[in-house]
């Protein structure tokens, strides 16, 4: 994951990343913040986001969001300020309704320019 958002991603703005699907932090921790200044983590499951909020430097962390990906929506301070969402071992648990939902939800968060 790491070597394919270096690959990707070229910008010198790349300040804010969305974890979809976060489970207990480790792909945010261990990639999204080697190219990323802060992160949101959403995870359904309030026992992962409680052992990354032990695991990730607080000011590393913009956002937690405790539910589904299927209810993704983007609050009113997180329109268009995200340079990347992120899914990884998670869009299988969707539906392909409710993927095309997730993917038109996900662009609402995301600045002009963002991956």
């Amino acid at each position: 994951s790491l070597a394919f958002l270096s690959r990707n991603i070229h910008s010198t703005q790349i300040s804010l990343a969305l974890d979809c699907g976060a489970g207990i932090g480790r792909v945010s921790k261990e990639v999204l913040l080697k190219l990323f200044k802060r992160v949101s983590l959403l995870e359904c499951t309030e026992e992962f986001l409680a052992v990354a909020k032990k695991t990730i430097e607080p000011e590393k962390v913009y956002k937690y969001h405790c539910k589904k990906i299927q209810q993704i929506e983007a609050s009113q301070d997180e329109l268009g300020v995200y340079d990347l969402v992120w899914f990884q071992w998670v869009l299988c648990y969707a539906s392909d309704p409710e993927l095309l939902q997730i993917l038109k939800a996900s662009k609402m968060f995301l600045r002009q320019g963002g991956y």
